[in-house]
């Protein structure tokens, strides 16, 4: 008798990267009160304020940067890990995507065309 494989879904790492937030008065001063009292120099979320932030961001890379190589910069800044998961066959390690194309009327792994067991 033939073996028949059953898969089901599991999660698994896509990838995983590191991230750097910068200190938040970063953002604040795009948005805060300008030197004239005035509320809001940039409108939150209109292309100026994206473009602008994408400007001080990069200013702040550099910095960031250059206090990597000379280590005395006391801004605080915020480093984490983030792992994007995703659901995969346990039996071939593929993107988890459904067949009930069978003619045993049973749902099937696309990739690799193992039975799934339910759930």
């Amino acid at each position: 008798m033939e073996s028949v494989k059953i898969a089901t879904k599991i999660k698994a790492v896509r990838s995983v990267r590191v991230v750097c937030d910068p200190p938040s008065h970063l953002e604040r001063n795009l948005w805060g009160t300008d030197a004239d009292g005035k509320f809001g120099r940039l409108s939150y979320g209109t292309k100026e304020y994206w473009d602008k932030l994408r400007e001080v961001y990069q200013e702040w890379v550099n910095e960031l940067e250059e206090f990597f190589r000379d280590h005395r910069s006391r801004d605080s800044t915020g480093l984490s890990v983030e792992t994007d998961m995703h659901d995969v066959c346990s039996c071939c390690g593929g993107e988890w995507e459904i067949d009930n194309s069978y003619d045993d009327g049973k749902l099937h792994c696309a990739g690799c065309g193992a039975e799934i067991e339910k759930e």
